[in-house]
């Protein structure tokens, strides 16, 4: 691993054939260093994107989008409701085949 910083920033050079984890447990120690952290703490999940937007004032959506023809389980945390489908978060959000959920902070919705 070759490292070169230039001003607040880094590139780095990986020139190894190593197994998936060596890169996934790298790239999350890096995306630590940055101050990079999860949209939701929920594991890797390669069928279900996970997106945030916000707005200038701080409000905040969660887009799940979801690519398999399988149902899909997220975990979520407490005090979201999904506006795309009405419905309230209880730790986990059901994603039928290809489905979408649009999650806000229950606190936000009803302010």
């Amino acid at each position: 691993v070759t490292e070169r910083r230039a001003g607040r920033g880094k590139a780095c050079w990986v020139t190894t054939f190593a197994e998936e984890k060596f890169y996934e447990r790298y790239l999350e120690a890096e995306l630590r260093a940055a101050g990079v952290v999860p949209i939701l703490e929920a594991p890797t999940n390669e069928w279900v994107e996970v997106v945030e937007r916000r707005d200038r004032k701080g409000g905040r959506l969660v887009f799940l989008l979801h690519y398999s023809g399988e149902p899909q389980q997220v975990p979520v945390p407490e005090g979201f409701r999904d506006l795309w489908n009405d419905e309230r978060m209880e730790r986990v959000a059901s994603l039928p085949p290809h489905g979408v959920r649009v999650l806000k902070p229950e606190s936000a919705v009803r302010g």
